[in-house]
């Protein structure tokens, strides 16, 4: 029987391939179990974090540009996962909102 702990699970939602695939591989040598969703829609990263079951989502506030992934923070914390937020048009009054 081993003593090592479980890996931390993270989910990454991120639309741009090279982005998603650099974060995963990147966290894999770590020693992080990572994966990441098929489709980037609210329903499909939802029904991944109930499957998956991690202890991160890393989330790419812009999906397709847009403001997609705002209305997803509230669902994934409500189903247990820690959300950190990748915004790279953000200042302080911006982050600020999500509270």
């Amino acid at each position: 029987m081993s003593d090592a702990p479980d890996p931390v699970r993270v989910l990454v939602v991120e639309d741009h391939a090279l982005l998603a695939d650099s974060l995963m591989v990147a966290l894999s040598a770590e020693g992080y179990e990572v994966t990441r969703p098929a489709a980037l829609d609210a329903g499909s990263v939802l029904e991944l974090v109930r499957s998956f079951d991690p202890h991160v989502v890393l989330l790419d506030l812009y999906l397709d540009d847009e403001d997609t992934a705002l209305p997803m923070i509230g669902p994934l914390r409500d189903l247990g996962a820690s959300v950190v937020i990748g915004d790279r048009r953000a200042g302080p009054d911006r982050i600020g909102g999500v509270r």
